[in-house]
């Protein structure tokens, strides 16, 4: 009876299933508890896996941060560059730049880029 070959696509895909899950779950629990106060177990939990799953896939805090990262990057639509490249002062492209990353915060953007403003020319000034 002649050898089969084994390959490990179908557990190559679980895995990345797997992980897929528990980004999705750590995205969803830092939206609502923050980065910081979101435990393993929390996450766990969500993914339907067990803590140590998730610390097999990410064994430390950066790796899991790097892929919730690239998981929303990967899903939030591309920036108008143009537009905030055509904005003049730093306070007003720091506002555009909110406004075109995420439209029902532009409420709130007006604070923020005054808030912003001495940070960015104490940065400008830092340069010359």
């Amino acid at each position: 009876m002649p050898k089969r070959s084994y390959s490990m696509q179908r557990r190559v895909a679980l895995e990345a299933e797997t992980r897929e899950c528990i980004v999705r779950a750590t995205v969803a629990l830092h939206a609502r508890h923050g980065a910081l106060a979101t435990t393993y177990a929390m996450i766990a939990k969500r993914a339907q896996v067990a803590t140590q799953t998730v610390y097999n896939h990410f064994p430390d805090d950066s790796a899991l941060l790097g892929a919730c990262t690239g998981h929303v990057l990967d899903r939030a639509p591309p920036l108008a560059l143009e537009k905030i490249r055509s904005v003049r002062s730093p306070a007003a492209r720091c506002s555009a730049s909110a406004v075109l990353a995420a439209p029902a915060a532009a409420p709130v953007v007006p604070e923020a880029a005054r808030a912003a403003a001495p940070v960015v020319k104490g940065a400008a000034s830092t340069r010359r």
